[in-house]
């Protein structure tokens, strides 16, 4: 097995819950699962480093130790576009996340690689989040919001992935609502959003989370990120695509 890299139609989507919540899921099966977050911004400090609480949080899931020089090699203290972020750091080095990506995929039988905000961010004057994920040669799975405008951002999202020569293996909704008043469209909107999206996109919809209960990314409580996601998303087949890449 390879990995899986996870992206959001926007950032503060969930992509974080979501890839730790399928982290959770593969390890019950058995699965020795590693975790990425090669480009980061918003990072905290640490034992006098910057790290990112997403990365923290992803290793917390794995259950493994956090290791920011494989884990998470790139990050800043603002919370802005990479490429805002980064001005008058070290540039991303595309052949060094290559590196530590397969260092990860020694050690694991599968890497889960998180995103930073939406598929086309600038990480640099030359990069771009699409030529990470084609360096590491491994399949997509887009988060999207399952509210009102996630077809346009997830058929976005999806169309242009493709066209920047990524695999798309399908996508998941979050934090769907539970329940809405009484003659409220919100319930036809939040259950007609994902077979749109997967008839245009062409695609599966691999689940929708609603809202999870007592997780905080920032302070790395998981609270049941991992039993929504294995509730409500078909990981078992995730896991089986990865299996066969």
């Amino acid at each position: 097995m390879t990995g899986l890299f996870i992206v959001g139609t926007d950032t503060g989507v969930g992509k974080t819950v979501v890839a730790a919540g399928l982290v959770g899921a593969f390890k019950s099966a058995g699965v020795n699962v590693g975790v990425m977050k090669p480009v980061a911004t918003g990072g905290t400090q640490l034992n006098g480093r910057l790290v990112s609480p997403d990365a923290l949080f992803l290793c917390k899931a794995a259950g493994i130790p956090f290791e920011p020089e494989l884990v998470n090699p790139y990050c800043y203290e603002l919370p802005a576009a990479p490429i805002v972020a980064f001005r008058g750091h070290e540039p991303v080095d595309l052949d060094m996340v290559r590196e530590r990506f397969e260092g990860l995929r020694r050690r694991h039988d599968v890497v889960v690689v998180e995103g930073v905000g939406g598929l086309f961010v600038p990480l640099s004057d030359e990069l771009m989040l699409p030529d990470i994920i084609r360096a590491l040669d491994i399949p997509v799975l887009v988060v999207a919001r399952a509210s009102l405008g996630t077809i346009n951002h997830s058929l976005l999202t999806i169309r242009c992935a493709r066209g920047a020569g990524l695999e798309v293996i399908g996508f998941v909704m979050n934090r769907a609502a539970s329940s809405f008043p009484n003659g409220s469209t919100g319930a036809l909107i939040q259950h007609t959003n994902p077979p749109i999206v997967s008839k245009y996109g062409e695609v599966p919809c691999f689940g929708v989370i609603q809202e999870g209960t007592g997780i905080d990314v920032d302070t790395c409580c998981l609270g049941n990120t991992v039993d929504i996601v294995r509730r409500n998303v078909d990981w078992r087949t995730i896991l089986n695509i990865i299996r066969t890449k």
